[in-house]
């Protein structure tokens, strides 16, 4: 897509400020991107910045930007990256006391556990599990409502002891940012004091560089992200946002949809983009029953804007293991097949091969082979064949990206600084290593390396050892290298890592698309919650809605048994098409 629409074109001269409400598959990016070229080389207090969540998206506009011919767009008085870069950049580097390294992580797991260890009793929590929020007072508090099972479980309901927890979980982190480290949290935190103590120190510089600032993917800010744009916005710094918050999915980051909508209306009337170039007519027709405000479906607009594919229910028994091979896959009902299989035979019949299918659900221990495992769980070899399959993968989403080239930049910068074991946050300030151009040797190292096999170890360390290095590199002899050897998974079963699909839980999803999409959703109440609920108020409709979006032209729900009649009312009240699959494929319908 590179021509603009005519709700487009308006997005693009539009004067700020304003908020730009995108369905999915708008083309957004697009969008931003072409009312940033739009401008003639910047003057010295021309500029804009370009905020984004992750270090990827920043870099797919930086990417856009060199592409077509334009690098000062993304040059000096430009500010192209992430919101917490931006915060931490222009309202809390410059003002921070001096005399201590400060250090900025992106999560305190970045520490070793006992620099972080929160301790009563015999009970240990990790500082990275506390759920630190700001209040409207700016006062901090922990969002038990948002915390992990097993810290809730550890901590109890009763009133007073989770106070205790409170004051020793900020005694553990008022020490280590006495130690100069800060997280997104602290930064934020920071940054509302400096707006509110220093504004004529804070805003003057921000108000003179940049005469806009665009913030992408705003329904994920937080209340206090939002906070922060508002008095920005009342300083006279014109904000555009752009939201869609029926994909609002991160509550447990204390993303809040009406503190957004709130900040929206002081933007005055907001634009909107409705037609969408990515799904199918039936596609965005469920799509419009499980979103907020009774809307319309959006338009389809693009190649598969004549396709009439149903959506296929599937009728599924969510408790079956299939014991021995190492995955818990949900049988389709009546045939008794791993469902997944029985989804892939059909998006054949649709000329969709297997590596452009997604399984997905909201939680990831429903999924065939589900479980919680996170990046930071593996042994190191695995945890880096871990990202090489991830950068390889179709449709990996900007988070795991990032995750993948970290895990890679670590392991490199482990090996030419060998002193430290250090967060790569701190090795990147502490040799004055840009984390981008950290993160960027670990994307190519990745692509450099072959396959993980059993004997990967040693392929990964002459690579690393052969990598060009800084000039102030100091390797020593191995250390640093890679040590044990990756778990290489077994072949799976049919359906599974075999055909290539990709599985994953809707999170992992944001901003990535597929031909053909399975949602699972194991609840008995699915279908209740998906009549009555409104997505407003209920996150678990946006995760349905984030995921039922990413299909282009094939899209499954697989349901159990009980539900499939429930479902089949739902969709022809809406006039949605779709059939039930009860048995093995007979053809195109």
């Amino acid at each position: 897509m590179t021509e603009l629409t005519d709700e487009q074109r308006d997005a693009v001269t539009a004067p700020a400020p304003f908020t730009l409400y995108a369905c999915p598959g708008a083309g957004k990016t697009h969008v931003i991107q072409a009312r940033h070229l739009a401008d003639p080389p910047a003057l010295l207090r021309g500029g804009r910045a370009l905020l984004s969540f992750t270090q990827v998206a920043s870099e797919e506009i930086r990417s856009r930007c060199v592409t077509a011919g334009r690098p000062d767009m993304v040059n000096h008085p430009h500010f192209v990256g992430t919101l917490d870069g931006f915060l931490w950049q222009f309202l809390v580097r410059p003002y921070l006391p001096s005399g201590t390294e400060w250090r900025r992580l992106d999560s305190w797991a970045r520490l070793p556990a006992a620099k972080t260890s929160i301790r009563i009793g015999s009970d240990v929590i990790d500082l990275n599990e506390v759920p630190f929020t700001l209040d409207h007072h700016g006062r901090e508090t922990i969002r038990f409502d948002i915390a992990a099972t097993s810290v809730i479980q550890k901590i109890g309901d009763d009133a007073d002891v989770r106070r205790e927890w409170q004051r020793r979980a900020l005694r553990v982190r008022n020490g280590l940012r006495g130690q100069g480290y800060l997280t997104g949290h602290d930064v934020r935190q920071l940054a509302r004091r400096y707006l509110q103590t220093r504004p004529d120190d804070v805003l003057p510089p921000v108000r003179s560089r940049f005469r806009e600032v665009v913030v992408d993917e705003a329904q994920d800010c937080s209340r206090t992200d939002l906070f922060l744009l508002d008095a920005l916005h009342g300083a006279g710094v014109p904000l555009i946002l752009v939201a869609d918050p029926d994909q609002a999915i991160y509550a447990w980051r204390d993303a809040d949809p009406t503190s957004l909508q709130q900040l929206s209306a002081k933007l005055g009337p907001p634009m909107r983009l409705t037609r969408n170039h990515r799904s199918s007519p039936v596609i965005c027709s469920l799509a419009a029953t499980l979103r907020s405000g009774g809307r319309p479906a959006d338009t389809a607009a693009g190649p598969h804007a004549a396709e009439g594919t149903p959506v296929v229910i599937l009728p599924t028994t969510f408790s079956t293991s299939r014991r021995g091979l190492g995955q818990d896959q949900p049988q389709h009902t009546t045939s008794e097949r791993p469902i997944t299989e029985v989804f892939t035979e059909l998006a054949a019949q649709e000329s969709i091969a297997p590596a452009d299918c997604v399984i997905t659900a909201e939680r990831r221990a429903d999924l065939p082979g589900g479980s919680s495992r996170s990046w930071t769980s593996e042994n190191p070899a695995t945890l880096l064949a871990r990202a090489w399959r991830t950068v390889r993968a179709p449709h990996a989403s900007a988070a795991a990206l990032q995750e993948a080239a970290r895990a890679a930049a670590y392991r490199l910068t482990a090996y030419w600084y060998p002193t430290t074991k250090d967060s790569l946050e701190t090795i990147s300030t502490r040799h004055r290593l840009p984390l981008r151009t950290a993160l960027r040797h670990g994307y190519a190292l990745l692509h450099h390396l072959p396959a993980p096999t059993s004997t990967w170890t040693a392929q990964v360390n002459t690579a690393v050892q052969a990598w060009p290095a800084p000039a102030d590199a100091t390797p020593n002899s191995r250390t640093g290298l890679l040590r044990g050897e990756p778990t290489v998974p077994r072949p799976s079963p049919a359906g599974l890592g075999t055909l290539g699909v990709r599985i994953d839980n809707v999170h992992q999803l944001k901003g990535s698309e597929a031909d053909a999409v399975l949602l699972l959703l194991p609840s008995n109440d699915a279908v209740r919650r998906w009549r009555h609920g409104d997505a407003a108020h209920d996150g678990t409709l946006r995760n349905w809605y984030v995921a039922v979006t990413r299909a282009r032209r094939l899209l499954g729900v697989a349901v159990p048994d009980v539900l499939t009649h429930d479902l089949q009312v739902l969709l022809s009240a809406a006039g949605t098409p779709h059939r039930v699959h009860l048995g093995e494929p007979v053809g195109l319908w």
